[in-house]
């Protein structure tokens, strides 16, 4: 087998995914929820994201479906929330027409530390969005989300959002 190219089996030529693994860590002072203090906390994440279909003999211009997976992890001595866990679909140019709009949908799910003391082990939430590229400068994005036990201690919510997004580029920029 010597001589032979090495086989891409994941990349941009096989398949548009990626996987990003992180740390990050914070070196203030933080109360505990058993009381006295802690200097620094730290925590880690991955995310994963994988295209699951694009439309055949198209452009490449990110049309398609795509799929996400992401975890996050902390400290449960001073975080209300210790670990997280999302996913979700995402469909740029659901409609040909609209190459560059975005539909999604995904689950979050969080769990409250133990240590924290509040009366719900978890918040659940799920969001909906669509996003509307009305010229190359500007966005519209609706957003529904519904979140069951929002902070381990809240009645369940409903929210609704509309965020617009002006890109303004600097006299002579193109």
């Amino acid at each position: 087998m010597a001589g032979l190219p090495p086989r891409v089996l994941w990349g941009p030529k096989r398949s548009a995914g990626n996987l990003k693994l992180g740390a990050w860590g914070h070196t203030g002072t933080f109360t505990r929820f058993n009381g006295g203090h802690q200097i620094g906390t730290q925590g880690y994440y991955a995310i994963f994201n994988q295209t699951i279909w694009q439309p055949v003999g198209e452009p490449g211009d990110g049309r398609g479906l795509r799929s996400f997976l992401g975890y996050g992890r902390t400290l449960r001595t001073v975080s209300v929330i210790d670990w997280a866990a999302a996913g979700g679909l995402a469909w740029k140019g659901l409609f040909s027409a609209r190459p560059n709009d975005m539909a999604g949908l995904g689950p979050a799910y969080a769990r409250v530390s133990r240590d924290a003391g509040l009366p719900r082990s978890y918040e659940l939430a799920t969001e909906l969005f669509y996003l509307w590229q009305i010229n190359r400068w500007a966005t519209v994005m609706p957003d529904l989300q519904y979140i069951v036990n929002p902070g381990g201690r809240y009645a369940n919510a409903l929210v609704a959002s509309l965020r617009l997004v002006l890109i303004l580029e600097a006299p002579g920029e193109e």
